[in-house]
């Protein structure tokens, strides 16, 4: 395993600080479709993205050690600020939960306690169905609610960028 590089960027919200790892893509251009009537894409991804789409989209579960590894370093150095693991509920069932594993990952690495403490009320659907961001995390909030209350706590999002919000 080795840490891979990646380019942090603040994300504003509803916390105190928050930050994506790095951007999603970095180019897709159509190269045709498929047999079975689906076009396909050449896409180019940062190094972090690209191993949290193999393991979300491939089930490669060798892609979690990376991306743990990583995750902890960036964490580490802010490990004064926050005393839990809160991983969000995934949006879908997948035959390898991501945010779980790496929610799991990091916090071994960190000797940080992992709280499931968030559940989910009724289905929830995919932040990419939705047609605004705003709506989308109003789905969100309206399908999810906390069993505990803590302040402290890094919430974990294994989302369409590798985000890592910390708390409000």
């Amino acid at each position: 395993m080795a840490i891979v590089k990646i380019n942090p960027i603040a994300i504003a919200g509803h916390w105190k600080s928050g930050v994506a790892l790095d951007l999603h893509t970095i180019s897709s251009t159509p190269i045709g479709y498929n047999d079975f009537g689906y076009m396909q894409f050449e896409t180019a991804r940062p190094e972090i993205a690209e191993l949290l789409f193999r393991l979300k989209n491939r089930s490669d579960r060798s892609a979690a050690g990376p991306i743990v590894e990583t995750v902890a370093d960036f964490l580490g150095r802010h490990r004064d600020k926050f005393d839990a693991i809160v991983p969000v509920p995934p949006s879908h069932q997948r035959a390898v939960q991501p945010v779980i594993i790496m929610a799991e990952g990091i916090g071994q690495a960190l000797r940080v306690p992992v709280l499931p403490c968030i559940t989910t009320t009724r289905p929830t659907a995919s932040s990419r169905t939705s047609p605004t961001p705003t709506s989308a995390r109003s789905t969100s909030r309206a399908c999810m609610r906390s069993t505990r209350r803590r302040r402290g706590v890094a919430r974990f999002s294994c989302s369409t960028i590798c985000s890592v919000p910390a708390p409000p």
